[in-house]
């Protein structure tokens, strides 16, 4: 009752009115619902009824009951309750608990300032809310059959588990989660699954491209660019006294594409390729330095086979969001006594692992990936339409990973048993962090979504969509990609024909001109696959989504990715 005393009127237990103790009195059935914040109308009948009571027990006089009444509600400026944002709360006891003795934190009137935002938390939630109903709809479609029952044909919906979720919201900046949802329901189930380990599927691939990317700088032999060209096919990958032999969705290859296409499409076998010619050692170094301690060398590496939590993948993904260093993520910023003194101050663990240039060709790259590759659909045509980079995923599980100039949010949907949800990041997590997206930019406080700064020394070059050269007047059909200044391409569209580029055979069209993605919503293609796709058919099954990850306009990821 002291706590709430301060929480509720900012009062201590013995200044607190008859109302007031009406109300703390009133309410103590069920806090959450009958909160005087978010059901001011339930928590007034409740505090009367108590003064009713009160009445009939002689502890005070119909007067005083009748004056009580007539008070209206004077609440101090609300703390966010435990109830909007229980995984989080979970998670700063925890954090707390190692630091300081159970005792104190009951006993000592501590104030815990931590990092939420409710205002983001509160959009969060909306958007786990509205977002998993949709997956919940596709997964019974997916498990609804005509059965033959006598003379008649009946629906059957076959039994399985319940998809759960993720999402977690940091500042890229400084690594302050400012929401954060662990599941569909805490009632339910109070396992938060932003501490849950799972394969990370295709968002681990930026990690790939981003060592690809390094070659500029550290020395290498060969310097590979976001115009460098991958043979996408099938291939054996020896490792070891093992064979590994990836295989992109559908069987669906693309010969020879750029990096930024490969990253776009989420391709399977052209991004071991690219694993595979970097040195797997050094992406795995990478990736370990952004704080995704799981991985092995090892070619299925590439694909996301090695399991992280979704908070760890935020922190990673703040390599790519904050100029290459990384931020661990924060809950609590300081605790102090009743008093005011500080007890304690928090800081996050910063962490160069990428040269600010790198981190923006990174971002440039992943732009791609909403504006012409896989995540379009599920981003773009859902409304969400400020300057962001990202990547799909999918594993046995969905994944999104994205961020704007003020926000990174990650989002995971899977299944607790661990089998296959059978949907894509793009049809299952990208319309969580899309709706999540479109209500924080509403905010005041995150509407500025600026486009991402540019480092020096790199410099925008336009490329001739046909051959990925540098444009002339001969060949205006172009598009504009970022390099490490002195990397760029020297040759001309017009001096040589070279390899056709990734934006002419993916879009007929170049990078400016977005794809009309209308099939890929559904990701279903019911072409004869021994036939020669044409635009739609590559369009419809890059939705489908890797068994890895998920983009959007030519064939994909693959169903099979790396075995777990």
């Amino acid at each position: 009752f002291a706590e709430a005393s301060r929480a509720y009127f900012n009062k201590d237990l013995r200044d607190i009115t008859l109302p007031e103790a009406a109300l703390l009195a009133g309410i103590i059935q069920g806090p959450s619902r009958l909160s005087p914040y978010r059901h001011p109308d339930r928590a007034l009948e409740r505090r009367n009824l108590v003064l009713d009571a009160m009445v009939d027990t002689h502890a005070i006089t119909r007067e005083q009951a009748e004056k009580a009444k007539a008070a209206p509600l004077k609440l101090a400026p609300p703390n966010v309750e435990a109830s909007d944002a229980p995984y989080f709360v979970d998670m700063v006891r925890d954090t707390l608990i190692n630091k300081f003795s159970e005792h104190d934190l009951n006993d000592e009137s501590y104030r815990i300032y931590t990092t939420l935002d409710p205002d983001l938390q509160k959009a969060a939630a909306q958007a786990v809310e509205s977002g998993i109903k949709l997956v919940d709809e596709q997964v019974t479609k997916m498990r609804t059959k005509r059965v033959k029952v006598g003379k008649k044909v009946e629906m059957h919906i076959a039994p399985g588990p319940q998809a759960q979720v993720a999402l977690v919201v940091l500042d890229p900046h400084t690594g302050a989660v400012l929401a954060l949802v662990g599941g569909r329901d805490y009632g339910f189930s109070q396992l938060n699954h932003a501490l849950s380990k799972r394969p990370t599927g295709s968002i681990f691939k930026p990690f790939v491209y981003a060592a690809a990317m390094n070659t500029a700088l550290d020395g290498s032999q060969t310097v590979i660019t976001p115009a460098s060209t991958v043979t996408d096919a099938p291939s054996s990958f020896a490792y070891g006294d093992q064979i590994y032999e990836p295989r992109n969705y559908k069987e669906e290859y693309h010969g020879d594409v750029t990096l930024r296409y490969a990253l776009a499409m989420s391709l399977n076998n052209a991004t071991v390729k690219v694993a595979e010619e970097v040195g797997y050692d050094k992406v795995a170094d990478l990736a370990k330095s952004a704080g995704i301690v799981s991985v092995k060398p090892t070619p299925a590496m590439a694909l996301g086979s090695y399991d992280a939590m979704p908070l760890d993948m935020a922190g990673a993904y703040t390599s790519f969001a904050n100029n290459g260093e990384r931020l661990s993520p924060l809950l609590v910023n300081s605790v102090r006594n009743a008093k005011g003194d500080v007890i304690a101050n928090f800081k996050t663990d910063e962490r160069q692992v990428l040269d600010p240039r790198i981190a923006y060709i990174m971002t440039n790259m992943m732009e791609g990936v909403i504006n012409n590759g896989l995540g379009y659909t599920a981003v773009r045509l859902r409304g969400f339409t400020l300057p962001a980079a990202g990547k799909t995923g999918s594993s046995h599980d969905g994944w999104f990973a994205g961020y704007t100039s003020n926000l990174l949010c990650i989002v995971w949907v899977g299944y607790d048993d661990y089998s296959d949800l059978r949907l894509s990041g793009a049809q299952t997590a990208a319309p969580i962090w899309t709706e999540f997206m479109k209500k924080a930019s509403l905010l005041p406080q995150y509407s500025d979504m600026k486009e991402f700064a540019q480092p020096t020394g790199v410099v925008d070059v336009q490329l001739d969509k046909a051959t990925n050269r540098l444009a002339t007047p001969t060949c205006p059909d172009d598009y504009v990609a970022a390099f490490v200044a002195g990397t760029e391409p020297r040759e001309t569209c017009d001096q040589q024909t070279g390899v056709a580029g990734l934006f002419s055979r993916f879009f007929g069209g170049g990078e400016k001109a977005l794809p009309p993605p209308v099939q890929a919503a559904t990701g279903q293609e019911d072409q004869d696959p021994k036939k020669k796709k044409g635009f739609f058919g590559k369009l419809a099954g890059i939705f489908k989504d890797d068994k890895s990850s998920a983009p959007p306009s030519k064939p994909t990821d693959s169903g099979q990715t790396a075995p777990h």
